[in-house]
């Protein structure tokens, strides 16, 4: 269900090897959810020790309801404040959404 990265190891994999080769590395919107368990080489979080941000609870529920469904199973912000040794910084944005009738 819906649009997550959460748990694709490959990904992961390819995330973590641009950012250890010093490569531009960034995740925009839902795509930051491959840092929720992306790690590095020597086992550690990627984001260990690192502050970080994504898409908010609140933009969450907002796109929920401009699709009608609940788009991914779970909350970037909220699975994020679970993480030991990290910290995040969500706000909430005004997002605007276009759709293709």
């Amino acid at each position: 269900m819906g649009c997550t990265f959460r748990g694709n190891k490959d990904l992961e994999k390819l995330f973590v090897n641009f950012y250890e080769t010093g490569k531009p590395s960034a995740t925009v919107c839902h795509s930051t959810s491959l840092l929720l368990e992306a790690k590095k080489s020597n086992g550690e979080l990627l984001i260990k020790d690192k502050t970080w941000t994504g898409f908010a609870d609140a933009e969450e529920e907002f796109a929920d309801q401009a699709v009608g469904m609940k788009i991914q199973a779970y909350r970037i912000e909220t699975e994020a404040k679970k993480i030991a040794g990290t910290s995040s910084k969500f706000r909430h944005r005004l997002v605007l959404m276009l759709f293709k009738m």
